[in-house]
């Protein structure tokens, strides 16, 4: 989803600070916006709003502010009055109609979408978000020709070709999706959700080598992408599980083997392709493009096979260990099959058993950094040190490795070394600056070293990016920048990656 940037329109900057006038309040409210101080900005747009009861910008602004702070039905009220004010203000329409699609609203959006058409008949993302809204009432149909026209204003937007995509799927067009999909990964080959969706295509059209292919493309792109994960297991089923024998198979290549490891939070595994609600705010940019992280794609694909490890079933599990067990007496010197089963152990939360099988593997082979990583998570439930050590190794290996410094800066949490956790999280996000897990942990390390406004900062941001416990915690702690000292944030609430 794009964030808002909030435009100076078309007033100016060039004002002189002392002069309390409505525009100096409004342009001091967009720089506090800008830097994301949501609060002090409302403050400024009210004070505008004082002076000149009339200044639609100000209401807009403010209105944008307060849906940042998820006070929807403050900003529904300032972006409705300035509609009143200015019947043509397309980009109250426009983020009215965002507020009305996060409400389920779908009707009201797409009125909202439609009047800002009217006005500016050119705002491509505006027929982007009806399409997206359309789609929500199953009107697929219509939102083709919405994406279609916003093809037609710009003919480089990504995103609307993975939203097409996703309408001709749901319309049973498998190879027209298909061709979307390829669209998409031409104007930016960097997004997951992509490749996934092509997968998903490519398994209902039987080309079952090319959609595992995209799935593992999917999670080698962003390895937290793992929402179409156990589509994997159908075009695995659907190629007579030639894949899971040779993932299996001690003596095939890592390169040849075509299964994928999940090391990061699942989630849900519900058969559809992937939403796609990338949502476009008015004077916007784009800050959910999906970063591409090098975790050791060589070896991501071999480690996990789907024959063994079912996420949710704790019977599988079992299951998972007696086949890699059985796979070790006949080659001890398996690594894949120490790690998958050590995998296994690790979900069963026999951590011991899972860094003794994590260790062989590593013993066989020093130079892979998903061995290291694994370890030090499982040391992460007994012995903090060793978990930093390994995280470390995990770094030397693969200086651009997210979670291994995510993973780190937990460690360093626990031990308290608050300066060192924030170092880590810092260079996380410097690798991908979408890490809510991040964003929030550093929140948290912030607040125990006194540095409340800036951890309330980070803690926004994990909020903004999904992580909705974020704002449990802002709730309680950042209504007031009063000093931390006496009121600390509990470890157990900080962010933990599974």
């Amino acid at each position: 989803m794009k964030k808002t940037i909030i435009i100076l329109s078309a007033l100016t900057l060039s004002f002189a600070m002392n002069s309390q006038t409505a525009e100096t309040f409004l342009n001091k409210g967009i720089i506090k916006d800008n830097n994301r101080d949501y609060r002090g900005a409302i403050a400024d747009y009210t004070k505008a709003i004082e002076i000149n009861p009339k200044i639609t910008e100000a209401y807009s602004n403010r209105g944008l502010a307060r849906e940042n702070l998820h006070e929807f039905k403050a900003a529904f009220a300032d972006f409705t009055r300035a509609i009143e004010i200015n019947p043509k203000y397309a980009g109250a329409y426009y983020n009215r109609g965002i507020l009305n699609y996060r409400r389920k609203n779908y009707d009201d959006a797409i009125a909202d979408y439609t009047k800002a058409i009217e006005i500016n008949p050119k705002l491509s993302t505006a027929y982007v978000n009806r399409g997206l809204a359309k789609a929500k009432l199953e009107d697929y149909k219509g939102a083709l020709s919405d994406y279609d026209i916003c093809i037609q204003i710009n003919p480089k937007y990504a995103e609307a070709y993975t939203n097409r995509g996703i309408a001709k799927y749901k319309l049973l067009d498998y190879a027209g999706a298909i061709v979307d999909y390829n669209k998409t990964i031409e104007i930016n080959p960097s997004i997951a959700e992509a490749y996934s969706n092509r997968g998903l295509a490519k398994t209902n059209l039987q080309d079952y080598a090319g959609a595992i292919a995209d799935y593992n493309m999917a999670i080698e792109i962003n390895p937290k992408f793992t929402e179409k994960s156990s589509f994997i297991e159908e075009a695995k089923s659907g190629a007579q599980a030639e894949v899971d024998d040779k993932a299996l198979d001690g003596k095939s290549s890592l390169e040849d083997s075509k299964a994928i490891v999940l090391v990061s939070k699942t989630s849900s595994s519900e058969k559809n392709v992937s939403k796609g609600d990338n949502i476009q705010y008015y004077n916007s940019e784009n800050l959910d493009g999906v970063k591409a992280v090098d975790n050791n794609p060589k070896y991501a694909q071999a480690y996990a096979n789907r024959r063994g490890i079912k996420d949710a079933n704790t019977k599988n599990l079992f299951d998972s260990i007696a086949v890699f067990t059985k796979k070790l007496e006949s080659n001890p010197r398996n690594t894949e099959a120490f790690f998958a089963r050590g995998a296994a152990k690790n979900k069963l939360q026999d951590y011991t058993g899972a860094i003794a099988d994590f260790s062989k593997a590593i013993e066989i082979n020093s130079k892979v950094a998903l061995f290291y990583f694994s370890r030090g998570s499982a040391k992460l439930h007994t012995y903090y040190q060793g978990a930093v050590s390994d995280f470390s190794k995990a770094i030397e290996l693969n200086d651009q490795y997210t979670d291994a410094y995510v993973f780190r800066g937990n460690a360093k949490l626990y031990l308290e070394d608050y300066q060192g956790a924030i170092v880590d999280y810092s260079k996380a996000l410097e690798i991908n600056r979408d890490d809510a897990f991040a964003y929030n942990n550093r929140g948290i390390a912030k607040f125990e070293i006194g540095q409340k406004e800036s951890g309330c900062l980070d803690l926004s941001k994990a909020g903004e990016l999904g992580f909705k416990d974020a704002y449990k915690v802002i709730a309680e702690k950042c209504t007031q920048y009063t000093s931390s000292k006496n009121k600390t944030i509990s470890k157990s609430k900080f962010a933990k990656k599974k």
